[in-house]
């Protein structure tokens, strides 16, 4: 009995360990790009250009900067902050390519779901048991779908 335990334990020891794992060995189709993480390291230092920028016109208002200090500050802010969209531009055209890709993506899944809805309209063949138009279950007798309305043809009926 003892070694029964033993192996039903290890067995579940075993098949923790892998379902923990498994997000970590798995390639998400969905995941971030390279792309992704450089542009949105990219908004990130925007923001942090237009932080300083407030902080410099806060602290010029209230005098703790210097009229020249500030000029140069300010300038030198706004050329990185010109640098990083110029860069974000660059990016941008290169990830252009990638949304072509997407385009043709969602155009093949458009044509799928045109093709389920397709299939969800067709009457329904004889001896089925469900609604052609809904799915929904159709009981002996039933001349009308009780879900969606929908007229059953006078094969299914189940009178």
């Amino acid at each position: 009995m003892d070694l029964v335990a033993i192996l039903i334990g290890t067995a579940i020891a075993i098949s923790a360990g892998a379902f923990i794992l498994r997000p970590l060995t798995e390639d998400r189709p969905g995941g971030y790009r390279e792309e992704d993480r450089e542009l949105s390291s990219m908004r990130a230092e925007q923001d942090r250009i237009l932080d300083l920028i407030e902080d410099l016109e806060m602290d010029h208002a209230i005098g703790k900067v210097l009229d020249e200090d500030y000029q140069m500050q300010y300038s030198r802010l706004m050329q990185q902050g010109a640098e990083n969209i110029k860069l974000m531009d660059e990016l941008r055209a290169d990830t252009a390519i990638a949304a072509e890709e997407t385009q043709k993506m969602h155009s093949l899944e458009d044509e799928l779901e045109a093709s389920v809805a397709k299939f969800r309209t067709a009457q329904p063949q004889p001896g089925q048991e469900f609604c052609g138009q809904c799915g929904a279950k159709i009981l002996v007798g039933d001349r009308f779908c009780v879900v969606c309305g929908a007229k059953l043809s006078a094969q299914e009926d189940r009178a």
